[in-house]
């Protein structure tokens, strides 16, 4: 029999680095697949009384969550999309490192500790600097992202919501 004439969806975690592929895969497939949050797939598992934390556990917690509760379905992003996300990712964590320098800066009192900081500081404004130019060039791509881009800064693009697709 063939697995994918019975299967009716896929659910997936979505803090792993294989769910936008696999996803992706399940989608091409035409398989509707869903990312669930893995806070909501452990608490379900715990409401379940299922409490070993195991992928083969997780696998069926997820396959039981997805018939029970029938989450939403994800739609396949395209690569500009993905990029997209991806870049914004990468700028929210480099902007939260340098909010923790920033916030440790104040308490060094040595002074080798103080010159390394302003060093990382600046070389983290360059690594966000390069995103935005990276950003900013997909943006201008894509003519119904550079239509937008007249109201929106590429960092007023990434201070908005996490993209969707």
């Amino acid at each position: 029999m063939d697995w994918q004439a019975t299967c009716c969806a896929c659910c997936l975690r979505g803090d792993r680095p294989f769910p936008s592929s696999t996803g992706e895969s399940s989608g091409q497939a035409g398989i509707p697949f869903s990312r669930i949050n893995p806070r909501h797939a452990r608490k379900f598992a715990e409401a379940t009384g299922k409490l070993a934390k195991t992928d083969r556990v997780d696998a069926m917690m997820l396959a039981r969550m997805g018939a029970l509760l029938e989450p939403r379905t994800s739609t396949i992003c395209n690569e500009l999309q993905s990029a997209l996300q991806e870049l914004a990712a990468g700028r929210r964590n480099l902007t939260r490192d340098r909010t923790a320098l920033l916030n440790c800066r104040q308490n060094l009192q040595v002074s080798l500790l103080k010159r390394l900081t302003r060093y990382r500081l600046r070389q983290i404004e360059a690594q966000i600097a390069a995103i935005d130019q990276a950003i900013s060039e997909l943006i201008s791509t894509d003519e119904s992202l550079s239509r937008k881009r007249t109201f929106w800064s590429a960092s007023q693009v990434l201070e908005r919501p996490r993209l969707r697709c």
